[in-house]
């Protein structure tokens, strides 16, 4: 990194598009993320324009880059872009798969805030998700590991006040502010869920389909309340899919 008169030149980080968005005839509007910067915005001038279509061609979701970029602010503009390594190829829900785990990074990952966790968690699920693994059991992985490398996850193994385990045989309700409350305490405040998905979704094993179905539930709950009103557009995607 150079700096000089408060502009920033970032040169070759390792970077993943999550989002982009057409400016004007000529440019687009990139969100990138990288382990040492977090999420970057940048604009990439003229990529539209067929003298950059080689550059357009390299900045497309899922394929693993290297960026650099200057500017102030929050907003930097785009200098270099090479890739690294043969293109990742994503079909079918694979590639929906991709897009949603784009959609909630872009969404919750402060701008600016680095995170190499973050960043190797996206690039190990994207890698799944090219050799066709499983998807719910790797989606489920992906949202609560997000959740820890966000500082959001709560501790599923314990009762609300901390002290008590959780009873893989009892039933909970459960909140992201306050965690799991026995259900016959709860007086019908926050998601049901069984004793034993909450373990297992502090031990991160959702080998067992009725585990996942229900872990599915409590962290699209989760997520929501760290996501706000706006609805994930990839969810309608999925709803599309699954109508074929």
């Amino acid at each position: 990194m150079t700096a000089g008169s408060d502009v920033q030149r970032i040169r070759l980080q390792p970077a993943y598009v999550l989002h982009s968005r057409d400016y004007r005839d000529t440019s687009a509007f990139l969100d990138v993320l990288t382990p040492a910067f977090g999420r970057v915005s940048l604009l990439a001038k003229g990529v539209k324009q067929s003298r950059f279509s080689a550059r357009r061609a390299v900045l497309q979701p899922f394929r693993s880059l290297l960026v650099s970029w200057q500017g102030r602010g929050d907003l930097y503009t785009l200098t270099q872009v090479e890739e690294q390594g043969k293109p990742l190829i994503l079909n079918g829900v694979w590639l929906i798969c991709g897009y949603y785990i784009s959609e909630l990074t872009q969404r919750l990952a402060t701008r600016g805030d680095a995170s190499a966790e973050l960043f190797a968690l996206y690039d190990a699920t994207v890698r799944e998700l090219a050799r066709e693994a499983s998807p719910e059991p790797l989606l489920r992985m992906f949202e609560v590991r997000l959740l820890h490398a966000l500082g959001y996850a709560p501790d599923f193994s314990c009762c609300v006040n901390g002290h008590e385990p959780v009873d893989p045989e009892m039933q909970y309700r459960f909140t992201p502010e306050f965690g799991a409350v026995p259900a016959s305490l709860a007086k019908g405040m926050g998601l049901p869920v069984s004793g034993r998905t909450l373990i297992a979704l502090e031990r991160q094993d959702f080998s067992a389909s009725s585990v996942c179905t229900e872990a599915k539930q409590l962290l699209r709950g989760i997520l929501r309340h760290y996501l706000g009103d706006q609805p994930l557009r990839s969810r309608e995607l999925f709803k599309a899919y699954a109508k074929k």
